[in-house]
């Protein structure tokens, strides 16, 4: 690391046309901006232009410090012409716990009493109990102590390898290192801020990142959610800190923990007054946070992420409380000083849990990335025909949504995007798909009945249709060559067509009680009857209409399955 720093350092210096500084005094400057890299190389601004590893690794050729670097030092190595002093110092004298910035989160946060309950033996047992645990977030500091401190010594009496009490203790501790990071990261920025304060040859861009730190924090879920009960029970957790003295010293400074949150906070805002931008829709938002290469843009509680180098956009994340009820209009663009950024992508998770009762998508849109939408209040949904990608569980368990249709008539990949959606009863697919779909596209949609599928289709994946309640026929196109496992199973299809279909994973049409009649070709009726008819049995067995007969003592298949002679 000591390394890199000095030629960071020395990158710097040369950048700014400092080469003909004497020894001494170079040597000097190292020391000093290495010292301020040191701290400022983890600290770049929290705006990504991807969140899967594909896009990331794909995104340019530059090492990971060369892209720290860059986000330091700015366009053009550059990044002091953009040294705007802080609007608003932080107060040396200012109380433990900063007033939070940004929207409030749910009334019912942070404030429900709960005593633990010990998880069964048995992981099968721990469903229920599962079923009965409130969500960690909703905790008291005190209730989710209590509830991390019973479920850490759970493994002496119960099943806590991948199972469901597991998974919930994961939560619970994850809930606890989110709000403890939350006043680690305000108290680091605040140190780091003042530290810089009192050196008359700190940068200003260097404290500006300082309140970035501060206000990412302050404005966090996890902070409101601690702030609303003691946190003296999470001072209990010593080892869950990563630097506890320190945090018990300044909360001994700023007058203890135990009654940190009823005191009337320092209310600090590092930009009182926001830029304002508009976007294509004349909607005005509020540049919360940027500079000359990149911008996060509040508007009504939809947050936009700005790329000035890439020229785009993108929504990264969305205030569940603001949006409830809404309806929600993505713009083709944003403004951002002075210039006009397409919105090209929904980042993962940005909705998730929202009650919004609508959305429009833009004509730039070229991604919708995981869980995007997942779980919304959605009624319809249009898929502008500039998608290109949807990634899994975008708009998984949207209970409400009935009808999707794609603008487009080609899309390059489209994941197992809408399971759970009981009340979808149709969806139009792009003619032409440039990869195959992914598993549970539309597991458990119990009033699907209308699906017409790419042209170009080649596999039918895993649990495509299983639960489909409603499904009664479907139309396979002739390029479909294979169908994944359980993709029928408990649809209510009366007779289907699979004549172009060479290969059929176990249970496929498991629970299709309606089934009477079947296409398939010859080479696929070879493989069901090979190895004593095991596999057309795991996919048979439970379709009445389609049970194998015996003849003579020799077993075929029955009427109801008719074999087409491959041209």
């Amino acid at each position: 690391m000591r390394i890199k720093n000095i030629m960071l350092c020395s990158f710097l210096l040369l950048a700014a046309g400092q080469q003909d500084v004497q020894a001494q005094g170079f040597l000097n400057k190292i020391k000093k901006v290495g010292k301020q890299i040191e701290k400022k190389v983890e600290k770049t601004l929290d705006v990504r232009p991807s969140r899967s590893k594909t896009s990331a690794t794909q995104s340019n050729k530059k090492t990971a410090i060369d892209r720290k670097v860059d986000a330091m030092v700015g366009a053009k190595n550059n990044r002091n012409a953009e040294d705007v002093a802080p609007d608003v110092r932080i107060p040396k004298d200012h109380t433990a716990l900063l007033a939070p910035l940004g929207y409030d989160v749910a009334p019912e946060m942070g404030v429900k009493t709960f005593k633990p309950i010990q998880p069964p033996a048995k992981a099968d047992a721990q469903v229920a109990w599962r079923d009965k645990m409130p969500d960690p977030a909703t905790l008291t500091n005190a209730s989710l102590v209590d509830m991390h401190n019973m479920l850490s010594t759970a493994s002496d009496y119960a099943d806590m390898s991948l199972s469901p009490a597991a998974h919930y203790a994961n939560l619970v501790s994850d809930e606890i290192l989110d709000r403890i990071e939350s006043i680690e990261k305000m108290k680091e920025g605040m140190d780091e801020a003042m530290d810089e304060y009192d050196n008359p040859e700190a940068y200003n861009w260097t404290i500006n990142l300082d309140h970035r730190t501060v206000v990412r924090a302050i404005s966090s879920d996890a902070y409101k959610h601690m702030v609303r009960s003691s946190l003296e029970p999470l001072f209990t957790l010593k080892k869950m800190f990563d630097s506890y003295s320190d945090m018990t010293a300044y909360f001994d400074k700023h007058g203890g923990v135990k009654n940190a949150h009823k005191v009337a906070w320092t209310k600090w805002d590092p930009q009182p007054n926001k830029t304002q931008v508009s976007a294509s829709t004349g909607e005005r938002g509020t540049v919360v946070d940027g500079d000359a290469g990149s911008g996060k843009i509040d508007m009504g509680g939809v947050y936009y992420a700005v790329h000035v180098k890439e020229c785009r956009a993108f929504v990264d994340r969305a205030e569940k409380v603001a949006l409830s009820g809404k309806d929600v209009v993505i713009p083709d663009y944003v403004e951002y000083n002075g210039a006009k950024y397409p919105v090209t992508f929904i980042a993962a998770s940005a909705f998730e849990g929202a009650k919004i009762n609508s959305v429009k998508l833009p004509s730039t849109l070229k991604e919708i990335r995981l869980k995007a939408f997942w779980r919304t209040d959605i009624k319809e949904l249009v898929i502008p025909a500039s998608v290109k990608r949807i990634e899994g569980s975008a708009f998984s368990f949207c209970t409400n949504l009935t009808k999707v249709t794609f603008a487009g008539t080609s899309m390059e990949l489209i994941e197992g995007c809408f399971a759970g959606c009981s009340k979808l009863q149709s969806v139009t697919f792009p003619a032409s798909l440039a990869k195959d779909m992914t598993y549970d596209m539309f597991r458990d949609c119990v009033m699907l009945t209308t699906v017409t599928l790419p042209k170009n289709l080649r596999t039918l994946p895993e649990q495509m249709f299983s639960g489909c309640k409603s499904l009664r026929t479907v139309n396979l196109p002739s390029t479909l060559t294979k169908v994944g496992a359980r993709a029928f199973s408990g649809t209510p299809i009366t007779n289907l067509n699979v004549a172009s279909v060479t290969d059929i994973d176990d249970g496929a049409f498991s629970g299709c009680r309606s089934l009477k009649t079947i296409t398939i070709n010859s080479t696929l009726r070879d493989k069901l009857i090979d190895d004593s008819y095991w596999l057309y049995t795991t996919c048979f067995a439970d379709c009445p209409g389609l049970q194998l007969v015996v003849t003579n003592g020799k077993v075929g298949l029955p009427a109801g399955v008719k074999v087409v002679v491959e041209r």
